[in-house]
């Protein structure tokens, strides 16, 4: 079995922290004036803001998890979702430049999971 590499390691931790902090998050101010106005520019409503972030959150936990684990699964899981996600806000939100922040947070991540190296750990090969 390879060993995990130091990004993979970091990756993994960074994922279950932001998943649980997402969720932490949006639970903590769910009843705030911010949250409300976010809800206002969305076309989402409460229930559908709240449950695309918590649904976020456990998703970024369990790739977190899996990363941590070397399950191929959990790099598709989070890429997927993530574009998903992006995608989704950018048609029921008014256009910010946090997406274009939030899409090359994506790139970064998807780069280092999807590299020869990180192949090897998810039980590929180092060539892909």
């Amino acid at each position: 079995m390879n060993e995990r590499s130091t990004a993979m390691s970091v990756i993994g931790a960074l994922f279950l922290i932001f998943g649980a902090w997402a969720i932490f998050g949006i639970l903590m101010t769910s009843d705030s004036e911010a949250f409300a106005e976010v809800v206002a520019s969305s076309s989402l409503g409460r229930e559908g803001v709240l449950a695309t972030n918590i649904l976020g959150g456990l998703i970024t936990m369990a790739s977190g998890y899996g990363v941590l684990k070397g399950m191929n699964w959990s790099r598709y899981l989070w890429t997927g979702w993530s574009i998903l996600a992006l995608i989704i806000g950018l048609l029921t939100a008014p256009f910010s430049n946090l997406a274009l922040v939030n899409l090359a947070i994506i790139a970064l991540f998807a780069y280092y999971l999807f590299r020869p190296q990180a192949n090897a750990w998810f039980g590929g090969t180092a060539d892909g």
